[in-house]
């Protein structure tokens, strides 16, 4: 069973295979995530920006990540071109990797718009667009990133069908508070809830 150690962004290891960083809530992680993809171009171990891939959960934290990463290029192509300003880590890194990275940085930061940084959803989308042939999806398929939208729309479709034109539903559905939102919210508590199974299922890509 492997132990954990604790990482060091300049010094640790950045070895082939899996590693889990643990950290809190604001104690650096997207800093941390910059600062390795730039050890893995200076140091050697991916052979240019268009072959990083970083994945994350939401959009904010995808356009967050991206530009922290092109702020860290930018700041240690800066350093390694002769300024003076860099923190400590951006300073160890490029002091460590001269005269190689200067030329390593230029490319990266001409060819940062190359960077691949998604949500997982992002991702699979880039992967259906490129690879159409060989995934067989249709050409037509629409991807929904959020689904809450198309959820409110299904929602309020049933509450005009089963409440307009029938003034004694229409009375009871007032008496009670009841709105499109409301039955979509409330329709979620039941199935968290109890575990219903929505039929029919959504067919496989």
């Amino acid at each position: 069973m492997n132990t954990l150690v604790r990482f060091d962004l300049l010094e640790s290891e950045l070895g082939e295979g899996t590693s889990l960083i643990e950290a809190s809530a604001g104690t650096g992680k997207t800093y941390c995530l910059a600062g390795i993809v730039l050890r893995l171009l200076l140091e050697g171990q991916v052979g240019g920006i268009d072959r990083v891939l970083a994945v994350t959960f939401t959009n904010a934290a995808a356009d967050e990540l991206a530009d922290r990463i092109r702020r860290t290029i930018a700041r240690a192509s800066a350093f390694a071109e002769g300024g003076t300003e860099a923190d400590d880590f951006i300073r160890g890194v490029v002091e460590r990797t001269l005269p190689a990275c200067r030329d390593k940085l230029r490319v990266a930061r001409v060819a940062v718009d190359d960077l691949a940084v998604h949500t997982l959803h992002g991702f699979c989308r880039r992967l259906i667009d490129e690879y159409a042939f060989e995934t067989g999806v249709p050409f037509e398929l629409d991807l929904v990133d959020d689904e809450q939208a198309l959820t409110l729309e299904g929602a309020r479709e049933f509450y005009r069908a089963t409440f307009y034109g029938d003034d004694f539903a229409a009375q009871i559905a007032a008496s009670f508070g009841w709105s499109p939102e409301e039955l979509l919210r409330e329709t979620h508590e039941v199935r968290n809830r109890f575990g219903i199974r929505i039929e029919p299922e959504a067919q496989p890509l």
